[in-house]
C-alpha cells in the first residue's frame, strides 16, 4: 500500500494533470470514514465481521444516493434554466414582433 501511494504522489508531483474539483469533492466524507471504518474493523479482530460489512454497505449506499440526487438535481436545474432561457427568447420574440 505504501509504494503504491509514494508513486501515485512522485507521478502527480511530477505530472501536471488537471484534477476536476467535482469528482472530489462527491468523494472526500466518504473515503476517509470508510478507511477509518476498516481500519478499526481490522485492528479489533483482524477480520470484518457481519457488523463490519452492514456498516460498509450503508456507507455505499449512502455515497450512491448521494450521487443520485446530485445528478438529478443537476439535471432538474439544467432542464429549468434551459427552459427558462428558451420562454424568455420566446416571449422578446413576441414581443417584438407584435410592438411592429
Amino acid at each position: 500500500m505504501t509504494n503504491i501511494t509514494l508513486i501515485l504522489g512522485a507521478s502527480s508531483i511530477i505530472s501536471f494533470y488537471q484534477v476536476n474539483v467535482i469528482a472530489v469533492e462527491s468523494i472526500i466524507f466518504y473515503v476517509p470514514l470508510s478507511s477509518l471504518g476498516i481500519w478499526y474493523m481490522i485492528g479489533a479482530n483482524e477480520s470484518i465481521r457481519k457488523k463490519g460489512a452492514v456498516f460498509l454497505y450503508l456507507i455505499y449506499i449512502a455515497f450512491v444516493l448521494q450521487l443520485v440526487t446530485k445528478t438529478l438535481l443537476l439535471l432538474v436545474l439544467r432542464v429549468f434554466h434551459t427552459t427558462s432561457t428558451h420562454a424568455c427568447a420566446r416571449f422578446f420574440l413576441f414581443y417584438r414582433s407584435s410592438s411592429n
